[in-house]
């Protein structure tokens, strides 16, 4: 009967020790996954505040475009994407690459009715260890 308390005591501690390594263990390419996951999810449920929650105060798109035109673009755009079915962006070919603090996530394939744009996304990771998007470019 102890051996068999033991051994259950043994698993449970070994659970809760992978349970904790899986918490803190998730590499920065995870994390730069799962920015890029949740960003795609609020960009689907049109919230530009969470959107905007994953860009860096000092963002820099295309064209120069800074974080304030960003919000004012998604403000204007969201609404018709969520009423617009064939507007769409597709996580499902984009790549992580983690070099240090900074990284890259794609392409990003933005569908628009007949039209699509492969777009890469630069992040970096702050002094508070979050992934934040910084930019974005047309993929090559």
């Amino acid at each position: 009967m102890r051996a068999v308390k033991y051994i259950g005591i043994v698993m449970a501690l070994a659970i809760v020790g992978m349970g904790c390594a899986a918490l803190g263990g998730m590499s920065d390419t995870d994390l730069v996954c799962d920015v890029m996951t949740q960003w795609d999810a609020a960009m689907k449920a049109g919230d530009v505040d969470a959107v905007m929650a994953f860009y860096s105060e000092d963002y820099e798109g295309m064209q120069g475009m800074g974080r304030d035109r960003m919000r004012e673009m998604l403000e204007q755009f969201l609404p018709r994407m969520a009423e617009a079915e064939e507007s769409v962006f597709d996580l499902s070919a984009a790549v992580p690459t983690v070099e240090g603090d900074t990284a890259t996530f794609g392409p990003v394939t933005l569908q628009m009715g007949q039209r699509s744009f492969d777009l890469q996304y630069n992040l970096a990771k702050g002094a508070d260890g979050v992934w934040r998007i910084t930019g974005t470019n047309r993929a090559e």
